[in-house]
């Protein structure tokens, strides 16, 4: 076949295989689109979300438009979740929000930027899952931010969750100075001493999961912590004696 013929279908080949970029919304589109994510309907805020992610990632508006969604959904968490029936509440969280988190994550990971980091952190999502271990490798850059956050979040489930974050992020690592890795193990260390003991051992879960060579003596730390907490004592020191007879049991040979 003649070289250039032979390019020729090349090109309208590749050309046919790259998908179309979605048409941008005309200002009537973006007007609805606006009004649905800040209405305190969160049904009208789902379909928003609907439209915003037929748009894909390709299209800055709607991305923008999306962590704008996921920042909104954090102060409806705060403000209103238990409101909610578990049946409303369940349809919230799966599969709007579950949706919501996952298409931000996946835009965000095609333009990683601080801002939308710090939105996606400060999400909600169980800290040992896929999506948070997988958040921890994209913390260059926002690791100071990351050391002043943990600690300071008056939620809970929130410290739970960055803490986690950082012992991931210094699990997937190893190229971090001396200096950020002492830093990084101080703040952890305030997660062991947290006085809500479900922080506590979210944060010695990933502790463990996360073999760090400090891992055992931050357990009994976060076992001195446990004891002196009043509550469900008895069963949160089992959980963290089974971590560290995990670690026990891997270390031998």
């Amino acid at each position: 076949m003649n070289p250039v013929l032979l390019l020729t279908v090349l090109l309208a080949t590749a050309q046919a295989q790259t998908p179309a970029r979605p048409i941008p919304p005309d200002p009537a589109e973006r007007a609805r689109i606006q009004a649905g994510i800040h209405s305190r309907d969160w049904h009208a805020r789902e379909k928003a979300f609907h439209a915003i992610a037929g748009l894909g990632c390709l299209q800055a508006d709607a991305v923008d438009a999306a962590f704008t969604l996921l920042g909104i959904e954090r102060t409806f968490i705060d403000d209103h979740i238990a409101e909610l029936s578990p049946g409303e509440a369940e349809g919230w969280g799966d599969p709007y929000y579950s949706g919501l988190l996952g298409f931000t994550f996946s835009c965000f990971q095609k333009t990683p930027r601080p801002d939308w980091f710090r939105l996606l952190a400060l999400g909600s999502y169980n800290p040992d899952s896929p999506y948070a271990k997988d958040l921890a490798k994209y913390v260059d850059g926002s690791l100071g931010w990351l050391l002043s956050a943990a600690p300071t979040q008056k939620s809970p489930y929130r410290r739970a969750n960055l803490y986690p974050l950082l012992v991931n992020s210094l699990a997937h690592h190893a190229d971090w100075s001396s200096k950020d890795r002492q830093a990084v193990l101080a703040t952890l260390d305030r997660g062991l001493v947290d006085p809500d003991n479900y922080t506590v051992i979210s944060t010695a879960r990933a502790v463990a999961a996360s073999r760090l060579p400090e891992a055992r003596s931050m357990l009994h730390k976060a076992k001195s912590t446990l004891a002196k907490q009043s509550g469900n004592r008895s069963g949160a020191l089992q959980q963290i004696d089974k971590l560290v007879a995990g670690l026990e049991n891997t270390a031998r040979p």
